[in-house]
């Protein structure tokens, strides 16, 4: 919220809308496209200072960061979005997925040193929204996915903060009716799951 309230949106959208005139006019697509998905990243996020936001937006905050991402890593990933049709109008707690794709990157594929891939999913099952995101990076030692399933990793270890931060909000948003998991195999990936019962998201459901 201090953050929100600190950044100016008009100033904000009006630099990097001259970012991006100006990027057109030396030819240089690259920064084009970084200006445009940071826009669009931040006009998700201020999202008119409301903490619930349509799963079709959350979606397209984390492709808007990756995007990002994709062109300061030189394409050292790809990515993969599984999202059915039928919840995209779903209203979720805003700034699930981005936290989620940020650490599979930044923990997983980038220490990897290799190409690798991140992929999204979100689908109703079994009166469930499941969010979901998998990384084909290097894994969590035993110790470490115990400390953050704990919520006790400490950020120094390279893998606690922003699943912690994640793990609270869900709890005061949604209480018993979400779980957070996390599967996690030394050289072989991460997956990190989340599920939400329905019926603390349908009362939201815009048809």
């Amino acid at each position: 919220k201090a953050l929100e309230a600190q950044i100016k949106p008009h100033f904000l959208y009006n630099t990097l809308a001259t970012i991006s005139w100006a990027a057109r006019k030396a030819s240089a697509p690259e920064i084009v496209n970084i200006a445009n998905s940071l826009a669009k990243f931040y006009r998700l996020v201020l999202n008119k200072g409301s903490t619930m936001i349509p799963v079709k937006d959350e979606v397209d905050m984390v492709r808007a960061y990756l995007e990002i991402q994709k062109i300061r890593h030189e394409n050292l990933f790809d990515v993969a979005y599984q999202i059915e049709d039928e919840v995209t109008s779903y209203h979720i707690m805003k700034n699930i997925l981005q936290p989620l794709a940020e650490n599979a990157l930044d923990h997983g594929i980038a220490p990897k040193r290799d190409h690798g891939t991140i992929m999204c999913k979100i689908y109703a099952h079994s009166g469930r929204l499941v969010i979901q995101v998998t990384d084909d990076g290097v894994g969590m030692k035993e110790e470490i996915l115990m400390q953050v399933k704990e919520g006790n990793a400490q950020s120094s270890t390279g893998s606690g903060y922003a699943l912690k931060n994640i793990m609270e909000r869900l709890r005061s948003c949604y209480g018993d009716g979400h779980t957070f998991d996390i599967f996690s195999r030394m050289g072989i990936g991460t997956v990190v799951t989340i599920s939400i019962d329905l019926n603390c998201v349908d009362f939201q459901h815009h048809s």
